[in-house]
């Protein structure tokens, strides 16, 4: 992705926040639960990836986000093809902040915007040929954009979902490949606790 691209995607995902937050304060205003200086730390449901915040306001809050994906797989083949072994690992970090808008007690509709890097290393093995491996490495650079929202049962607990976009900018070592490319997903339940 070109650096104009991700300042354009960057831009508009700081300018949904915004918008998002006068949009808020127009509305009959809902006390936070949060303030100033809280923190927090929140495990997705699938139990790889996680994340720690800091709330800068009482509805804003940055946050530091890791996702961690192993993978293993076998596949066979028939002759004159080879059957392989493949292991895999890829690492997410992001840094980011999200908007907590309260529309109701108990209730917060979350968006969020930053930046993210990520990792990734393959390790192919083909059975039949002694030492035939393979290795790939990639790393990429980009942003993100979310939406979602969050249950709060009490003033420290809170279950959430979200949908996110990503933009990526990835380079692969084994075969010099450059790829620019977009995603979207939905993001795991997640529970966060606050303290």
């Amino acid at each position: 992705m070109k650096k104009s691209h991700f300042v354009v995607f960057a831009s508009l995902a700081l300018g949904a926040m915004t918008l998002g937050a006068g949009s808020a304060a127009a509305q009959a205003v809902v006390a936070s639960p949060f303030h100033a200086g809280q923190w927090g730390i929140e495990a997705q449901a699938t139990g790889n990836g996680g994340g720690v915040l800091r709330f800068l306001t009482d509805r804003t809050a940055l946050i530091l986000g890791v996702t961690e994906l192993h993978t293993s797989y076998h596949q066979e083949a028939s002759p004159p093809f080879q059957a392989s072994d493949t292991k895999g690992n890829q690492v997410d970090v992001s840094l980011g902040l999200r908007r907590h808008n309260t529309i109701a007690p108990g209730i917060a509709v979350t968006l969020g915007a930053g930046a993210m890097y990520s990792k990734s290393t393959q390790h192919y093995e083909y059975q039949g040929s002694p030492g035939s491996t393979n290795d790939r490495r990639t790393s990429g650079y980009g942003g993100f954009a979310e939406a979602g929202g969050q249950f709060m049962p009490t003033a420290h607990v809170a279950i959430g979902i979200a949908y996110r976009l990503e933009a990526l900018h990835s380079k692969t070592k084994e075969d010099h490949l450059t790829v620019n490319g977009f995603a979207t997903a939905f993001l795991p339940f997640r529970v966060s606790l606050y303290f």
